[in-house]
C-alpha cells in the first residue's frame, strides 16, 4: 500500500467522486498514492485537522470548510488571501484551484450582467472572477449577510475604473422581468439525489443567456436542462471539477508532467461512474412510432444499465398482448395497469433493484397525471423523442398492433385519426420533458444525441 496519503475533507461526502477522479489522474501519470474521504462533523474539525496536516501529503477541502480551514493553516497562496476560500492544502499552505477549474470552462463575462447564486467558497471564486470584467454582478444567496460580506470584499479588492456595479438580492426575490446575460449557480440546489430541484432564478433565463452550474452530479442538472430548453447556452460542472483536481495534483507533485489529454481521459470515464453511483431513471416519452423501444434498448446497452418497456410490462402482468387488453378492458383499463407497472419501474420495487435504468413508455402514458407526477420526481429524466408525423406514419402505417388506430378502414382515415391524436398529445410531450431530441434520425444517432444532452457521453 502506498505511503503517500491524500484526501478530501468535508461534510457530507457520501457521493463524492473525488477518489475516482484523483485515482484516474494519478494512474495516468504514474503516481502511486492513496486518496481517501474524511467526512468530518463540524464539531470534530479542530480535533482532526492537526492530524491531517501531519499525516497527509496534501488534501482537498469542500463544503462546509473552505473558509473555516484557513485558521488552521500557516500560510496561504496570494489568491486565497483575497477570496478567503481554500480547496487545496499542501505543506500547511492553502491554495484555491477552483479558480483554475472555473477559468477552464471559458465563460465569457466581459461587459455582461451576471447573476451569481450562492455566497460560499466556490461562489467567492466565481464572484471575484466575474467582477474582474463583468458589467454588473448581482449576488443572490440564502445567507444575505454572507452575500453582503462577499460584495464588500469585492468592492475592497477589485479595482475598476469603469461603471461596474454590485448588488445583493434576497434568495426569494428574483423578479421575472430582471435580465441577466450570465447565471452562475454555486449552490447545491439540484444535486443528486434531490435532482428535481431548481433555483428560483429559472424565470430569468432565456435565449442568449449563458448558464453555468457547478453541480456535476447529475452531469446535466434540471437547471442546465431547463435553461437549454429555454434557448440558453448551459454547461454543467464536470469540466470544472476535473480541472481543479488536476491543478491540485500539480501542487502536490510539482515534479510530475501532466499531459493535456488527462482531462479528456477522465471526462470520458466519469459519467458512467456517476450513473452507477447515483442512479437516474431515464424515461423516454413520445408518440407511437417515435422509436422509444428501439432507442431505449440501445441507450440502456450503451450505458450498461437495466431496461424496461411499459408495454412489455403490461403484457407480462396481464398475460396477453396490449391490443387484447384494450379489447377486453378498454383504454381506461389499460391505463390503470400501465400506470401501475410504470410506478413499479420508476420506484423499482418488488424484485427490481434500486439502480439506474431506461424506461420506454407507451405514447399515451404521459397523458395521465399520476404518471406525470412520477416523472417529475427526483432522479428521473424525461426525454421526449420528437418524430415528425410524416416519419411516424412511414413507420406505423402498415402495422396492425396499434389499438388506437382503426385498422381495416381507409388509410386516409387512419392517418387522420393518428394525426389528430398526435396534435393533442404534442403539447403535453413538449411541456413535460427535460430534453427534446429529434427522432427522425437513425436510432444510433438519436442515442448519441440523448447521451450528449444528458452529459453521459455522445
Amino acid at each position: 500500500m502506498s505511503a503517500i496519503k491524500l484526501g478530501l475533507i468535508g461534510n457530507p461526502l457520501g457521493h463524492s467522486m473525488s477518489p475516482f477522479i484523483h485515482d484516474q489522474i494519478m494512474s495516468a501519470v504514474g503516481i502511486t498514492a492513496s486518496y481517501e474521504l474524511y467526512d468530518i462533523r463540524p464539531e470534530d474539525l479542530p480535533k482532526y485537522v492537526p492530524f491531517l496536516l501531519r499525516d497527509l501529503h496534501g488534501f482537498n477541502v469542500t463544503i462546509p470548510y473552505k473558509e473555516e480551514i484557513m485558521k488552521y493553516l500557516s500560510d496561504n497562496d496570494e489568491s486565497v488571501s483575497t477570496i478567503k476560500a481554500v480547496n487545496t492544502v499542501f505543506g500547511g499552505r492553502g491554495y484555491n484551484t477552483d479558480f483554475i477549474g472555473f477559468r477552464e470552462v471559458g465563460i465569457d463575462m466581459k461587459d455582461r450582467r451576471v447573476l451569481l447564486l450562492g455566497a460560499g467558497g466556490v461562489a467567492r471564486v466565481m464572484a471575484f472572477e466575474a467582477a474582474s470584467s463583468c458589467k454588473s454582478l448581482t449576488i443572490q444567496a440564502r445567507n444575505t449577510e454572507k452575500a453582503m460580506r462577499l460584495a464588500e470584499d469585492i468592492r475592497r479588492y477589485v479595482n475598476r475604473d469603469d461603471a461596474f456595479s454590485i448588488d445583493v438580492m434576497d434568495d426569494d426575490a428574483c423578479p421575472s422581468d430582471a435580465h441577466y446575460d450570465v447565471v452562475l449557480n454555486a449552490t447545491p440546489v439540484g444535486m443528486w439525489p434531490k435532482c428535481a430541484q431548481t433555483p428560483a432564478c429559472a424565470a430569468v433565463i432565456g435565449p442568449g443567456t449563458t448558464v453555468f452550474d457547478t453541480i456535476y452530479n447529475p452531469p446535466a442538472t434540471k437547471l442546465v436542462l431547463q435553461a437549454r430548453k429555454a434557448g440558453a447556452n448551459a454547461i454543467g460542472g464536470l469540466s470544472m471539477l476535473v480541472n481543479q483536481a488536476i491543478a491540485a495534483q500539480k501542487i502536490w507533485f510539482p515534479e510530475v508532467v501532466f499531459p493535456d489529454h488527462i482531462e479528456t481521459q477522465v471526462m470520458a470515464l466519469l459519467p458512467k461512474k456517476l450513473l452507477a453511483r447515483s442512479p437516474m431513471k431515464i424515461v423516454l416519452t413520445g408518440f407511437m412510432g417515435s422509436g422509444k423501444s428501439t432507442v431505449g434498448q440501445m441507450l440502456a446497452h450503451r450505458l450498461g444499465i437495466a431496461y424496461f418497456d411499459t408495454d412489455q410490462e403490461v403484457e407480462r402482468v396481464c398475460g396477453m398482448p396490449v391490443s387484447k387488453v384494450f379489447a377486453q378492458d378498454g383504454e381506461a383499463g389499460f391505463r390503470r395497469v400501465e400506470s401501475a407497472v410504470f410506478a413499479e419501474c420508476v420506484n423499482q420495487s418488488g424484485a427490481k433493484t434500486a439502480s439506474a435504468c431506461v424506461i420506454s413508455t407507451g405514447g399515451g402514458l404521459i397523458t395521465q397525471e399520476s404518471n406525470r407526477n412520477l416523472i417529475s420526481q427526483d432522479s428521473v429524466l424525461n426525454v421526449f423523442l420528437d418524430a415528425s408525423m410524416d416519419c411516424i406514419w412511414q413507420r406505423i402505417s402498415s402495422e396492425s398492433h396499434r389499438p388506437l388506430i382503426q385498422y381495416g378502414t381507409e388509410e386516409a382515415d387512419r392517418f387522420r385519426k393518428a394525426a389528430e391524436l398526435f396534435d393533442v398529445r404534442l403539447p403535453v410531450y413538449e411541456s413535460t420533458c427535460d430534453v427534446k431530441v429529434s427522432a427522425d434520425d437513425e436510432p444510433e444517432v438519436v442515442v448519441r444525441n440523448i447521451l450528449k444532452a444528458l452529459g453521459y457521453g455522445g
